[in-house]
C-alpha cells in the first residue's frame, strides 16, 4: 500500500510516505536559498521520495523564526527557488515538491524579529521577549502575505503549498485557546479561531489558482492546559475538507508541553509506539472523509506504515528524520529494507550548520547494505 499513487488535489505523488517539512538551516542572511538546499532535494528525489515537503519559507519578516531559515517573502525569492525546483525535475520527473509555508508569530529568534506578534500578548515560556497582540490590519495583511507566498510557489514550479498550522507556529497559535484569547472576530469561539487559517485557504485559491496543490500540518492536540483539544482540530479538519483543503498531515504539542508528548521524542521508537499521532489522525481522517490525511511522528517500520495505511484508514504516512539518514528511504524501503536506520539521536537538530544526520557524520551510524535485487519484495 505504501507504494501506490496517492491523488492530492491536482497533483499525483507517487507513494504515500512523505518527506515531512524539515527545517534545512540553509539559507542565506536574506532567506535565499542556494546550492545546498538544491543537493538536499536532489539527493531525495534521486532516492526515491515522490512527495517532498520543504522546511518551512516564512512568508513575512516579521515571521522568520531562526536567521538561516530559508523565505519567501518577496517576489526576488522566486527565482532562487526556481532553480531548485528545475534541478530536481531535469533529474527526477517524478517528485513532486511543496513549499511549506509559516510565520512564526510568538516562536521567533530575537536577533530575526524584536519585537514578536501573535494573536494575543501570551508569553512563550523560556523567551525573554513578550509578543504584541496583533491589530486587524497586521491579521489581514498576514493572511495576504500567505497568498503571495503561494503565488510566487507556483511561480517558481512548485506542485504545492503546505500550510503550518502546528508546533506552536502563528496559525496554530490562532487555533489554540492557550494562545488566542482575542474577543474579536479572530477569536473566542473555536470558529473564530479557525477564521485565520479558513481565510488564509481561500485567499490562495484565489490568487494562486486551482493548479496548486494546497495542504495543511496541523496538531491534533497541542498537550497544554487549556489547549487545542481533538474534538476542537476534527471541526477544524471537517471546515478545511468543505473549504476544499487537498490533504492533512497531522501532528502535536507546542512548546509548554510534556517533552514526551513531542514530534520530535528521542530515543528509536518500538514498534508499537511508532506513529506518535496515529490515534489523533484517525479521528481526524473520520472528519475530514474523502480528505487524504496522514501523519507523522515515530515512523521507522514498513511493516507499522503498512498497518497504519491498510488497518487504520490513513492514506498517507510522513516522516523526517529518516531522511537525514538515508535520503533514499523509499527506495530502500521498496527493495525490501524492513526499517529505517535512524535512531532518533536528535543529534541532527543539534548540530550547527545545515540540519544533518550527526550519528552519519561522526561514524555512529551505518545504514545497512542496500537491499539486493532478488530480496523478497516488501
Amino acid at each position: 500500500m505504501l507504494f501506490r499513487p496517492l491523488r492530492v488535489g491536482p497533483v499525483t505523488v507517487g507513494d504515500r510516505l512523505a518527506r515531512s517539512a524539515t527545517a534545512e538551516r540553509t539559507a542565506d542572511d536574506d532567506g535565499r536559498p542556494g546550492e545546498p538546499l538544491r543537493e538536499i532535494y536532489l539527493a531525495l528525489a534521486r532516492g526515491g521520495a515522490t512527495w517532498i515537503n520543504t522546511g518551512c519559507a516564512y512568508v513575512l519578516p516579521s515571521g522568520r523564526s531562526a536567521p538561516n531559515h530559508a523565505g519567501i517573502y518577496n517576489d526576488d525569492l522566486v527565482a532562487p527557488w526556481a532553480l531548485i525546483v528545475g534541478a530536481v525535475r531535469r533529474e527526477t520527473p517524478a517528485a513532486r515538491l511543496f513549499m511549506q509555508l509559516v510565520h512564526g508569530g510568538r516562536q521567533v529568534a530575537r536577533q530575526c524579529v524584536p519585537e514578536p506578534i501573535a494573536p494575543s500578548a501570551v508569553p512563550l515560556a523560556g523567551s525573554p521577549v513578550n509578543p504584541r497582540e496583533m491589530t486587524g490590519r497586521e491579521i489581514e495583511e498576514c493572511i495576504e502575505a500567505f497568498a503571495q507566498a503561494a503565488r510566487r510557489a507556483r511561480e517558481a514550479g512548485f506542485d504545492g503549498v503546505q500550510l503550518h498550522a502546528a508546533h506552536g507556529y502563528l496559525i496554530s497559535q490562532f487555533l489554540s485557546p492557550h494562545v488566542n484569547r482575542r474577543t474579536d472576530a479572530w477569536g473566542s469561539a473555536p470558529e473564530r479561531r479557525r477564521r485565520f487559517l479558513l481565510e488564509i485557504l481561500r485567499r490562495i485559491r484565489r490568487v494562486a489558482g486551482p493548479d496548486l496543490a494546497v495542504t495543511v500540518k496541523m496538531n491534533g492536540e497541542d498537550f497544554v492546559p487549556d489547549g487545542l483539544t481533538l474534538a476542537e482540530s476534527c471541526e477544524t479538519a471537517r471546515a478545511l475538507a468543505a473549504e476544499g483543503i487537498d490533504a492533512i498531515e497531522v501532528s502535536g504539542w507546542i512548546i509548554g508541553g510534556p517533552e514526551r508528548q513531542s514530534p520530535v521524542r528521542k530515543g528509536p521508537p518500538q514498534p508499537a509506539e511508532e506513529g506518535y499521532y496515529l490515534p489523533q489522525a484517525v479521528e481526524i481522517k473520520r472528519a475530514a472523509g474523502m480528505t487524504p490525511v496522514g501523519a507523522c511522528g515515530g515512523w521507522r517500520s514498513l511493516e507499522r506504515m503498512n498497518r497504519a495505511l491498510v488497518g487504520e484508514g490513513l492514506d498517507f504516512v510522513a516522516a523526517s528524520r529518516p531522511f537525514l539518514a538515508e535520503p533514499d528511504l523509499v527506495n530502500r524501503l521498496r527493495a525490501g529494507q524492513p526499517r529505517a536506520a535512524c535512531v532518533t539521536c536528535n543529534g541532527c537538530f543539534a548540530a550547527r550548520g545545515a540540519i544533518r544526520c550527526v550519528a552519519i557524520a561522526e561514524g555512529r551510524l551505518t545504514p545497512p547494505p542496500f537491499p539486493a535485487k532478488d530480496a523478497p519484495a516488501p
